[in-house]
């Protein structure tokens, strides 16, 4: 079993394509050494990202993020536990899905199509991607 939380909140000042570059190159550098793997999305100023792993690792990662000055009205939205990983290949997958330019933003991942299948997207009963597929609607 797997431990994800997933929460939301808004960047603080409005976000630069640098900016959240920046932000790209350090949570997957940390993530990968704390062996933590999930997806951030951005969408009209507001996050909302999956962290999973080892319990205790996700919840420091996530007070961390919960003190960042880039994020405002941080919200847990979900936690608990799935049998498997959902985005187990992405130390930090990311997309944007509010300004095209985000799109040659290194790190850009498709959401239905990169790690996840179309079918796996659009049927499955995790509650991570239900949530995201609201997100993104």
């Amino acid at each position: 079993m797997i431990y994800y939380l997933v929460y939301n909140s808004k960047a603080a000042p409005l976000l630069t394509e640098q900016t959240l570059k920046n932000i790209l190159a350090v949570s997957r550098e940390n993530n990968t050494k704390a062996g933590i793997t999930g997806i951030l999305l951005y969408h009209n100023n507001h996050f909302i990202q999956v962290l999973e792993g080892e319990k205790e690792k996700v919840l420091s990662i996530y007070q961390k993020i919960a003190l960042d000055g880039r994020h405002s009205l941080v919200l847990k939205k979900i936690e608990g536990y799935e049998p498997e990983r959902t985005f187990a290949e992405w130390s930090m997958g990311f997309k944007s899905v509010s300004a095209k330019e985000y799109e040659e933003a290194e790190g850009y991942l498709d959401l239905p199509t990169d790690g996840l299948s179309q079918e796996t997207a659009a049927n499955s009963g995790s509650p991570v991607l239900i949530l995201l597929r609201k997100f993104l609607s």
